[in-house]
């Protein structure tokens, strides 16, 4: 709880929350697994609520863009791109 309650706080801090919440700002994972499948059981766990935003298939993954991108590329790790 306290961590997404801080990261709220860090993305209100930035201006971001309105842009987020509006898709005129986009949350950007190295994957789906962390936002996608993890956030929303442990949140639904906890019975901590999540704003629309930060739920499920909100965000972009950057193993997925840069595939598309470079589709010759042997490797979608951080290392590999």
């Amino acid at each position: 709880a306290e961590v997404v309650s801080r990261f709220l706080q860090w993305v209100a801090s930035c201006g971001l929350t309105e842009a987020l919440a509006d898709g005129s700002a986009l949350l950007i994972a190295h994957g789906g697994w962390d936002l996608g499948d993890q956030l929303p059981i442990e949140a639904a766990r906890k019975q901590l609520a999540l704003p629309a935003w930060l739920g499920s298939r909100t965000y972009s993954d950057l193993k997925v863009l840069f595939a598309l991108e470079y589709s010759g590329a042997s490797s979608t790790s951080l290392r590999g791109m």
